[in-house]
């Protein structure tokens, strides 16, 4: 999990593959009225420009 500040401010979902700093791409996920609506795997915004919570699934 992490946050964006510029180009889309707001959450987003960071993707690493191998290694949790091996860091490949940034997921956008736009909701309307409690159902996603559009997912977007993006490599701009870089996911190093995220600022990562620390929170890691499993």
């Amino acid at each position: 999990m992490g946050f964006l500040e510029v180009e889309f401010p707001g959450p987003c979902v960071v993707i690493a593959q191998g290694d949790k700093n091996s860091l490949v791409a940034t997921v956008l996920i736009k909701v309307e009225d409690n159902k996603i609506k559009r997912i977007d795997m993006c490599a701009v915004p870089s996911p190093h420009s995220a600022k990562r919570t620390g929170i890691y699934p499993g």
